[in-house]
Order: C-alpha cells, then sequence, then structure tokens
C-alpha cells in the first residue's frame, strides 16, 4: 500500500465520499479516464507501469470520492501529462520521483557530481591539468590555423558563380630562347602564361567548349580624384569579363556586349575601394566621367573588388581589340592573359585537347609561323583556382602534413601524461573494484576528467587558433595569394578537438579497463601493495614515447633542411648592393608618349636635381627595376656569323635600358671595358653593355668587348663592356643573360614606357630621408605625375624570400613542439620508471652499486627509446623529403648534414630529459627504503 499523497493545489483531502458522484467526462463514476490510462500504459516503463497506474487510479479513487469525479479526471489528466510529457509535479511524492527516475533526471544529477568531481580533481593536481591544457591547447590551436589557412587558400572555391568552371588558357613553346628567358628553366609548366591574339581570335570563333574567352591585361594609370592626381591599377578586359565571371555590378551595370566595339563610348566600373573617392555614394558616381591618364571614360557601375585579372584592380575597362582574320599570319607583337568558362559537363581535358588543335590548325594554314623557325606550341589549360594557388600550394601541402605531424605529437604526449595518472591511480580503482564497483561506475569519474581537459585545452586553442588567424596577415607574406579569403574554419577546430577528446578519453580509460578485466582479487590486492600490473602499461607508454621522438625527429630534419636552404639562399650574389638604395616609379600617362623628349626632359631634370642633392652618390633610370620580375626580352645576332636555324641556338637574352648613372645606383659593378657616359647620346655610336652571362654563353674563349651585335631597331651595337650578371627574378630563380643599352640612343618609348620601370638612388645615409625631397621635385616638374612603389632596395631583394623565410619559421616552430613533447615524453617515462624502481635502486645501492652503475641504467634506458624514435624518424623523413624538394635551394633532400644535426639535436635533448631522473635514482638513501618496504 503506498503513503497518501494530497492532489495538487489542495491543502488537505476530504475524507469522505459524496453520497452519488457524477459521472467522470470519458470514463464511469469512479474509474479514471480511458483514454489517460491507455497513454499511460503504451509510455511508461514496464517495470514501473503497473505500480505507477495502480498508485494513480487509487489517488483518482480518494479524489472523486472527494471533490468529484470531474476534478477527479483533470487532476489524473495532468499526472498523464506529467508522466508522458515530462511535465514536473509540485510534490516529490512517488508519482513524482518516479518520473524524473523515468526522464533522466537522476542521470543528470550524477553527471553534474561526476562534472565536479574531475574538476576538484583537476584543481588538485594543477601541474598535470596546467602540462595538458598547454599541449592540447597549442596542438587544437595551431593545427585549426594552419589547416584554416589551407582551406582558404587551396581548398576554398573561388568566390565566383560556378567558379570551378573558370579556366587560364595559355600557349608556350619548349623550345623557344625568350620562353626560357622568361621562366628560367626550358619548357616550364608554371602558373599565368598569355595566348597570342590569332590564338585568340581562332578560339572565339571554333570553340565547342567554352562559353566565353576574356582577354585580360592591367597597368598603371593616373587618375584625377579630388584629393589630387593618385596611379591605380586599371584593367583593360573583354566586354563579356563580367558575365564570364557571373559577377553583378552592385550599382548601375557591368561591361556588356558592344561595348568594346569601334565607335561605342568610353566606360568603366569602378571598385567600391574607388567610388569612396570620387563620390558620396556609389548611386551618385554612375554617370559622372572618370579621368584615366587626363582620358574621359563614362562610370557605368560598381563592383564589388576582385581578385582577377590581379589583386587590387580598381578600374575595368573594355578592351578595343581586332582579332586577325582567320588564316592571318600570327602577330607577334600582341599576347595577352586570357579566362575561359568551360560549358557545363565539359572537363579541362576536353578544352586542352581542343586548344591543341586550334594551335596545330593555325601551323598547318600559316607557313611563317613564328617566321618558321618555331614549332607549334603547347597549350596549357588550367582551372583558375589551380593557376592562381600553383606558386604555393607544395608549400602549403608541405605546411599541412607538418601540422598534422604536430597533431599527432601533441594527442601522443596528451595520451602519455593521461596514462601516467590513471596509472597512478590503480590502487584506487583496485580497491573500489573488490567493494563492488562496476566498470561504468569506475570510468565515468576518470573519462570526465579527461572531458574537462579536453573541453578547455579545445576552447584555449580555439582562442589561439583566431589569435594566429588575426596576426597573419601582418606575419605572411604579401605575394601568398588569396590570404584575404583566409577565415576561421569550425570543422578544422571540430576535427582537432575530436582527436584530442578521444585521445584523452581512450588513455584515461584504458588502464581502468585493464584493471577490471577478470582480475579483481588480483588488482586488488596488487593495488593495496602499490604494485599493479603495469608492465603493459609502461610498454605502451615507451611506445608512445618512441611515437614523440620519431615525429620530432622527422620535423627537425625537415627544419634543418629548409633552414640551410633559406641559409643558401640569402648567400646568393644578387649582382646588386642593395644597402643604401632608394627605388621608386613614377607613373608616366600613355597619352603623353607621342609627345616628342617630355619624359626623357622629365627624367633628365628630375635625376639632375636628385644628384645635386648632399647625400646622394649616384642616381640612374632604367626601364625595370630590380626585382621586379617584368623585363623585356629578345633576340639578337652576332655580326660576322652565320644566323642559325635551329631555334635553340638563336640567341636571347634580356634587354634593359638605363641611363649613365644606373649601373653605380644600384651597385652593378663593370668587370671590364667601361660603363656608359654623357657622350653616349643620341649622335654617338651605338653601344651596349653585355652581363658576365652573356660574354661566356656567346663568346666563350675570346673578348667580347667590341664585338657588334644586331639588336634593338635592326641596329648594330658595340660591346664597350661587361658587367657583373644580376637577378631580376628573386634570389630562387637563376639569372638570365642581360644586354644594357644607353636610354639617350633607343628612345622613350622602349625606354620608360613598362609599368616595372623607375629610378634608383644610392645615398650616404637613410634612403627614405630623400622621398619628401623627391616629391616635391616631381610635383614642380609634373604635377600630375604621381610617384609609387617608393621602397628601399633592401627591403625589395628581403621580399623575395619572404615565403621561404615564413615557412622555414612555421616548420621550426612545428619541430620545436614536436621536440618539447617529446622531452616531456621521456622525462614522465624515466621519471616514473625511477619511481618504480626506487625499491630495486635502493637494494643496489645497499649491495655497494656505485652512482654511475645506477646512472647508466636510467641514461641507458632514454637512450634507447631515442634511438628507436630516431630510427623511425630518420626514416619518414628519408621517406618524405620528396615532399620538400620544389621547397630547397642548394640542398639535397637527403642532405647527411641536416640529418646529423637533427639526431644530433634530439639526442642532446634526450640526454637532458635524462638527467633529473637520474639524479633522483642515486639519491634514493638505501636504509630509509628498506625500512619502507
Amino acid at each position: 500500500m503506498t503513503r497518501e499523497t494530497r492532489p495538487r493545489g489542495h491543502a488537505r483531502t476530504a475524507a469522505a465520499p459524496p453520497p452519488a458522484p457524477a459521472r467522470a467526462p470519458g470514463g464511469t463514476p469512479g474509474r479514471p479516464p480511458r483514454l489517460a490510462t491507455r497513454l499511460l500504459a503504451w509510455r511508461l516503463h514496464p517495470d514501473e507501469r503497473d505500480e505507477l497506474i495502480g498508485d494513480l487510479q487509487e489517488q483518482h479513487a480518494r479524489l472523486a470520492a472527494a471533490r468529484g469525479p470531474r476534478r477527479a479526471a483533470r487532476w489524473y489528466w495532468r499526472q498523464t501529462l506529467a508522466l508522458v510529457w515530462g511535465f514536473f509535479l509540485s510534490r516529490r511524492d512517488e508519482v513524482s520521483t518516479a518520473h524524473e527516475r523515468r526522464r533522466g533526471v537522476w542521470m543528470l544529477r550524477g553527471l553534474a557530481h561526476d562534472w565536479r568531481d574531475a574538476t576538484r580533481g583537476l584543481r588538485h593536481s594543477p601541474g598535470f591539468a596546467l602540462v595538458a591544457l598547454v599541449t592540447i591547447a597549442f596542438g587544437v590551436g595551431l593545427s585549426t590555423a594552419v589547416f584554416s589557412l589551407v582551406h582558404g587558400v587551396l581548398l576554398q572555391p573561388l568566390p565566383y558563380q560556378d567558379g570551378e568552371r573558370l579556366v587560364r588558357l595559355s600557349e608556350v613553346d619548349p623550345a623557344s630562347p625568350l620562353s626560357q628567358l622568361r621562366t628560367g628553366r626550358p619548357g616550364a609548366d608554371e602558373s599565368g602564361g598569355s595566348l597570342a591574339d590569332t590564338t585568340i581570335g581562332e578560339w572565339t570563333a571554333r570553340t565547342a567548349t567554352l562559353d566565353a574567352i576574356v582577354p585580360v591585361s592591367t597597368d598603371g594609370r593616373n587618375v584625377r580624384t579630388p584629393a589630387g592626381t593618385e596611379q591605380i591599377t586599371v584593367a583593360t578586359v573583354g566586354s563579356r569579363f563580367f558575365d564570364a565571371l557571373s559577377v553583378r555590378a552592385t550599382t548601375g551595370r557591368a561591361l556588356q556586349e558592344g561595348d568594346g566595339a569601334p565607335g561605342a563610348p568610353d566606360v568603366a566600373v569602378v571598385s567600391h575601394r574607388l567610388v569612396g573617392r570620387l563620390a558620396p555614394t556609389p548611386a551618385a558616381a554612375i554617370g559622372t566621367t572618370l579621368l584615366l591618364d587626363d582620358v574621359p571614360y563614362e562610370i557605368v557601375g560598381v563592383s564589388r573588388p576582385l581578385d582577377l585579372p590581379e589583386p587590387a584592380v580598381d578600374v575595368w575597362i573594355p578592351g578595343r581589340w581586332q582579332w586577325p582574320a582567320p588564316g592571318a599570319r600570327r602577330n607577334l607583337g600582341l599576347s595577352l592573359d586570357t579566362i575561359g568558362r568551360m560549358r557545363p559537363g565539359v572537363t579541362v581535358d576536353a578544352v586542352r585537347r581542343e586548344g591543341q588543335e586550334i594551335a596545330t590548325a593555325i601551323a598547318a594554314t600559316n607557313p611563317a609561323f613564328f617566321d618558321g623557325t618555331v614549332p607549334v606550341p603547347t597549350v596549357h589549360v588550367r582551372r583558375l583556382l589551380d593557376d592562381v594557388v600553383a606558386p604555393v600550394r607544395p608549400a602549403l601541402v608541405v605546411l599541412g602534413v607538418g601540422m598534422a605531424m604536430v597533431l599527432l605529437a601533441a594527442c601522443v604526449s596528451l595520451a602519455n601524461l593521461v596514462l601516467t595518472r590513471t596509472t597512478a591511480r590503480r590502487r584506487d580503482v583496485a580497491v573500489r573494484l573488490a567493494l563492488g564497483a562496476s566498470r561504468t561506475r569506475l570510468a565515468r569519474p576518470v573519462f570526465f576528467e579527461q572531458l574537462v581537459l579536453a573541453v578547455a585545452g579545445s576552447a584555449l586553442g580555439g582562442a589561439l587558433a583566431w589569435w594566429v588567424l588575426r596576426v597573419l596577415p601582418s606575419v605572411a607574406p604579401a605575394d601568398l595569394p588569396r590570404l584575404a579569403e583566409v577565415h576561421f574554419d569550425l570543422w578544422s577546430l571540430l576535427a582537432a578537438a575530436s582527436a584530442a577528446v578521444m585521445t584523452a578519453a581512450t588513455a584515461g580509460l584504458l588502464p581502468i579497463w585493464r584493471v577490471s578485466d577478470g582480475r579483481r582479487g588480483h588488482a586488488a590486492t596488487s593495488g593495496l601493495r602499490g604494485r599493479a600490473d603495469g608492465a603493459p602499461t609502461d610498454r605502451l607508454r615507451s611506445a608512445l614515447v618512441v611515437c614523440q621522438i620519431g615525429l620530432a625527429a622527422a620535423l627537425l630534419v625537415g627544419a634543418a633542411l629548409v633552414g640551410r636552404s633559406l641559409v643558401a639562399l640569402l648567400r646568393v650574389d644578387s649582382g646588386y648592393q642593395p644597402a643604401g638604395v632608394l627605388t621608386l616609379q613614377v607613373s608616366l600617362p600613355d597619352l603623353w608618349w607621342r609627345q616628342a623628349g617630355r619624359q626623357t626632359a622629365f627624367v633628365t631634370e628630375l635625376l639632375a636635381r636628385i644628384s645635386s642633392q648632399p647625400g646622394v652618390v649616384a642616381a640612374g633610370a632604367s626601364s625595370s627595376l630590380p626585382m621586379r620580375g617584368s623585363v623585356f626580352s629578345g633576340t639578337f645576332w652576332i655580326a660576322g656569323r652565320p644566323r642559325p636555324s635551329d631555334p635553340d641556338e638563336r640567341p636571347a637574352a634580356r634587354n634593359r635600358v638605363v641611363t649613365p648613372g644606373y649601373l653605380a645606383a644600384v651597385g652593378t659593378p663593370v668587370r671590364r671595358g667601361r660603363g656608359f657616359t654623357a657622350a653616349d647620346g643620341p649622335d654617338g655610336q651605338p653601344v651596349v653593355l653585355v652581363d658576365e652571362l652573356v660574354a661566356a654563353r656567346y663568346f666563350p674563349g675570346e673578348d667580347a668587348i667590341g664585338q657588334r651585335l644586331q639588336a634593338i631597331g635592326r641596329r648594330e651595337w658595340t660591346i664597350v663592356g661587361v658587367v657583373a650578371g644580376a637577378l631580376d627574378a628573386g634570389l630562387s630563380a637563376p639569372a638570365a643573360p642581360t644586354l644594357y643599352f644607353p636610354a639617350a640612343q633607343v628612345g622613350e618609348i622602349l625606354g620608360f614606357n613598362s609599368t616595372s620601370g623607375g629610378l634608383a638612388v644610392r645615398t650616404a645615409g637613410d634612403p627614405l630621408s630623400l622621398v619628401p625631397f623627391i616629391r616635391e621635385q616631381a610635383r614642380d616638374l609634373e604635377r600630375d605625375w604621381p610617384l609609387f612603389n617608393i621602397e628601399r632596395l633592401d627591403a625589395r631583394v628581403a621580399s623575395t624570400v619572404a615565403q621561404p623565410r615564413f615557412y622555414t619559421l612555421v616548420l621550426g616552430l612545428f619541430a620545436a613542439l614536436a621536440l618539447t613533447t617529446a622531452v616531456l615524453g621521456v622525462y614522465g617515462v624515466l621519471a616514473y620508471a625511477v619511481e618504480r624502481r626506487r625499491l630495486e635502486f635502493s637494494v643496489r645501492r645497499a649491495l655497494g652499486a656505485r652512482e654511475a652503475q645506477i646512472l647508466r641504467l636510467v641514461f641507458g634506458r632514454g637512450l634507447r627509446l631515442a634511438g628507436a624514435g630516431l630510427l623511425i624518424g630518420l626514416g619518414v623523413a628519408a621517406a618524405g623529403s620528396s615532399l620538400l624538394r620544389s621547397q630547397l635551394f642548394g640542398v639535397e633532400p637527403l642532405d647527411a648534414g641536416s640529418f646529423v644535426a637533427a639526431a644530433s639535436v634530439l639526442t642532446a635533448v634526450v640526454l637532458l630529459a635524462c638527467w633529473w631522473p637520474a639524479r633522483r635514482a642515486t639519491a634514493v638513501d638505501p636504509v630509509e627504503a628498506l625500512k619502507a618496504d
């Protein structure tokens, strides 16, 4: 019989029933509603169904007798809904207690109790908690940051509709000497590239695989704004450019068919970055005039920023290109970057086959193809995403693999820490097991402790990843593509956090499971003695340490290889003396090219004023500044020699047009002969300087000075000097043969129309202190010709190794983290082993063992662990060294010095980790230890 309870909302229950009870709604007098009873029978658990329904029916009968069947029925329905749908009762009677049992409230309270015990236990072990939290935070945080970087750059789709259908089209002749000058090696299939106008015209007329073919070209132009004249990047594109990208203007309209047709008005689409400097609102800018090099363009639309054809484009204008008629002779004077959009269902291979067929057809219908000397070029078709990230893909893959190894090392270190802590609880677990505790009850506190650690460490790791990604733009190389699209990746965080949770839970529960696995009596007695069967656990911990050492060794080898590569790169002689040199560019408008002498007069006068300034050592101008990567290349003939019929033997070199003071300004020495002087003017004998590569390649065993070349303008130029070779495409790219022509004898059209050209000034002090003076003098001469790209030459040279330096620092950080985890693992294993063998060491000391013998035991085990880990790690490094081949310069992937250095560092650090446990082993007091036993 159950105890009597009062219905909710009543202070007491009447003792006697009414004389004539009424019929209850949905049931008979004195009986509960049938529907409610059936609902309870369907919903309640069989173990409690009969008891609960009986209690409810008994209380219903009493309430019906005291208050009437209607109120009793309503009460019955309230209790039914409370049990079925989770509405709690106001009193804690048998029904409410059973309901809590039914709804799992007791389980939640047990979980809360376990959670409090876990946090209390971690507070009592602050050292363990701190090391574990730091390990998880760094492993999860850095892996999230690196995987977010890799995902944002390599895997994130382009921010255009159906961006996977966008491709870049190009063609290259592997045998062409000019192609070798552009790429630095024969037949290189690099990112970028262009198509000749003949190919563009044929492909546009005949394509069956592309929906759109859009040529693009970028250059710098002057724009007039209310704040003055400034230099911006302008893209000249095909009229279907925005259609190919599936991009719409945010205000106004985009470029459309017919905008580039002959006689069409000049229109432009501007970016949000620029429109803010032109008008108060984007809508107000529509219909206004934009002056580009004093040429008026009507603004018809405003677009969001686009990364095509290159970053920081502010204006898009339609190109007025006219493609040669089918079958016409190929025009070598026009070659453009080209983007295409594939039709749905078309593959890249299909587009490539079509392009190769078109290239072959052009050659077949044009016997004079490339002057009849160069074979059909190879057509390249790459997905635009692959083309954009091609220069950095190998390096980011290496970073991703390295970060995966660091995350694995962190998980192994965490497993070792948790395994050590849980193994130390074997005695407590054995006692609880002997008293009848179940596996689940033993595992719950351990699981919750590891869960608390993993969740807290992952939260710290997420905060660390967020901070790293915030500071990444300021420390990453400026030329790292798609850096603005790198964002915090939640899936990377969840994956790393899941790895930490599973590692901690597995390592924490494994010893508990082993103790409770059918050996209760043995576990209890051995646990009370403090010597539970720990040999398998010790072997597991030693195996984990070997794994940590192997990962650290592999990462140390990788860091040593890229570090030596960076050192070799920094030791490369660039051919310049960059310290104290200022470089700058002047935005010379295209409109004024044909105004004879105006640009020459401007550059000459500006150089004269700069040279007269105190502290200026030398000043000069060039058609291409150092390390700008854009140098005009061409072929030439050597007078008195037959012209070779083989295109591979045709002489080719880069051409640089300079003023007399340029070589002295950038620090390129003249090895033999003389440099340019003021006497090398328009009326003088045409002269040229060659670098050492030209002299060695085309004049072996003879003096190049006095030889004559037929080059620019088909004129004969006499060689008057040989200068040192200089690098133009970065320190890692090989030097290319270069010819230097005097600006006064070439003319300004070829001398100063390149966007990479500019001035170089060598000063005795800080070159940046001269910038205000140069700006003032340039504004005085030509107010509307702004200066831009003002920087120190040494900073420019350093920027060419920014990516290798960044990757080296990151891999070095990875190696340091892995090495730290390995040291902690070795120390933990040896410290625990010394504590367990304390009795053994005391007996050895009592029997006369010397300190050196005890030290040999401890150091011997540490070195055995290090040796096994080194063998595994060096093997992994040797097997994976091919991944680093593309990132190395002057170092072989199997460089013995790097492997020896990594092994030496790791061995020294392991010996250091062995020292403290070994000292503790020698400090054991034999008498005290024997008494304690």
